[in-house]
């Protein structure tokens, strides 16, 4: 089964979508009770399908496209026991850096990494043995906002590459450094798909390499 939420803007801006409505503002920390998280919504949802169909899986696949890549990625990072399978999250402008120090010259914290927050260094390591794919066109590459109008272009998110396609490496290679120091598990990987750009249809329909083969070609 399949199913596609409609997060709409007017009831869902930047801040409870992108950003998964974890903060009180989008721009720094401010505590927020988190039964009002839009990240909790995803678990109630499944319980909902479970309880409406009948269904008796014990986890759930989830993907999402640039916003929606931005998302399901900040899910997995801030739910305590997410019961995901497998997480694609698809050419975000931004991601959480796993990180409580900030990064880049300018020490860039929430929400583009967990400094400034009350999340420590238990919290990076369940966040980096999460199921996570950081999916990336190898075309995604526009840098400015005059060629690709929905780029982020927020210091935080320009400090981590010039476009989409460096930023997805940017993290991923941040994360797997870090993991590698602590010693802890990493269970992300990255998979490209070649020449392609800021495509969602594309995306998920390239074979092997597209969304649905890679959550349901072992299914």
């Amino acid at each position: 089964m399949v199913f596609a939420p409609h997060f709409t803007s007017a009831l869902y801006p930047e801040n409870d979508y992108q950003f998964a409505g974890i903060s009180g503002s989008r721009t720094s920390w401010v505590n927020r009770n988190p039964n009002l998280w839009t990240a909790t919504l995803i678990e109630h949802m499944f319980d909902w399908i479970k309880e409406q169909t009948g269904n008796t899986d014990s986890t759930y696949d989830f993907w999402g496209h640039s916003a929606g890549g931005q998302f399901t990625h900040r899910v997995m990072c801030y739910l305590p026991n997410p019961r995901a399978r497998m997480v694609v999250s698809s050419n975000p402008s931004s991601w959480t850096i796993p990180t409580t120090e900030g990064y880049g010259e300018d020490n860039h914290g929430y929400p583009y990494s967990l400094r400034g927050t009350p999340f420590d260094s238990n919290f990076i390591a369940a966040y980096l043995a999460r199921p996570l794919v950081v999916h990336i066109g190898t075309a995604d590459t526009a840098s400015s906002r005059e060629v690709d109008a929905s780029l982020s272009m927020t210091p935080g998110a320009v400090a981590q590459g010039a476009s989409r396609y460096e930023r997805a490496h940017f993290f991923y290679n941040f994360a797997k450094e870090a993991a590698e120091k602590a010693g802890l598990p990493f269970n992300w990987r990255i998979v490209e798909v070649p020449e392609v750009g800021h495509s969602s249809r594309r995306m998920v329909q390239m074979p092997v390499v597209g969304a649905a083969d890679l959550l349901y070609d072992d299914r």
